[in-house]
């Protein structure tokens, strides 16, 4: 699964798209991303954020050539740790440095880190990783804050077969796959999205005729039914 998410107004995750794929890889991001242009459109002036071992990284400049690409500080800190070892003092300086608004800061928290993570950060390119560096603004992006909808489909569903992922959805049949809609005779939210996408159905109809307001208000009009009038009205005989 690729998912997309961006920033909002309110610093807060907004989705922007996922896409379910028979196999991560470079075919199926490809085409994905591909999708995600139409989307997006020409004239954006678009910055990515991705891990620096996602294949959606070798992807990213070849489908958005006018985008900017940077790597997640999480994912710069791991990738380090597996090239010079693990250290407080490492992960601390590292941390300094990617999170520098200045360059005077950043090289400043740069020396200080060993020659080896020097290196190895210089060889993964500044702008890339460090907040200093990077072509535009940012957004204050550091990390990558997947939607808890997203990420527990991912976890619970990634060995899972992609029909399995999708409800069969039969709108003239009153039926879905998922069962509710046949249980309770009201549409499923899958039977709702696919109404609204194609325009072609009322929503009205997509539950049974006894669950109108009508005939729930014809049912109270009988002579045999009488609603409980409130408290104040009853009466009650002395004991």
């Amino acid at each position: 699964m690729f998912v997309v998410v961006a920033k909002d107004g309110n610093n807060l995750s907004f989705p922007v798209a996922f896409g379910m794929v028979v196999e991560n890889n470079l075919v199926s991001c490809t085409w994905f991303l591909m999708r995600l242009k139409e989307i997006i459109g020409h004239g954006r002036e678009v910055s990515f954020i991705s891990n620096m071992d996602d294949v959606v990284s070798s992807c990213i400049d070849d489908v958005f050539t006018d985008s900017y690409h940077g790597y997640t500080c999480n994912s710069v800190h791991k990738y380090l740790c597996t090239r010079v070892g693990h250290g407080r003092s490492l992960e601390t300086l590292l941390w300094i440095t990617l999170k520098a608004y200045t360059r005077s800061i950043f090289e400043q928290s740069f020396a200080r880190l060993s020659r080896d993570a020097r290196e190895v950060l210089t060889d993964i390119g500044h702008p890339k990783w460090a907040r200093a560096y990077f072509p535009i603004i940012r957004w204050n992006v550091l990390g990558m804050e997947v939607p808890q909808f997203f990420s527990v489909l991912s976890l619970n569903q990634r060995n899972v077969p992609i029909i399995t992922l999708i409800e069969g959805i039969d709108l003239n049949g009153h039926t879905c796959s998922c069962g509710k809609w046949r249980s309770l005779d009201i549409a499923c939210g899958h039977a709702i999205t696919s109404t609204r996408h194609s325009n072609m159905h009322d929503l009205v109809d997509m539950v049974q005729v006894f669950y109108h307001a009508d005939v729930f208000k014809l049912v109270y009009q009988t002579q045999t039914i009488h609603p409980v009038s409130p408290p104040s009205e009853w009466e009650i005989p002395d004991p």
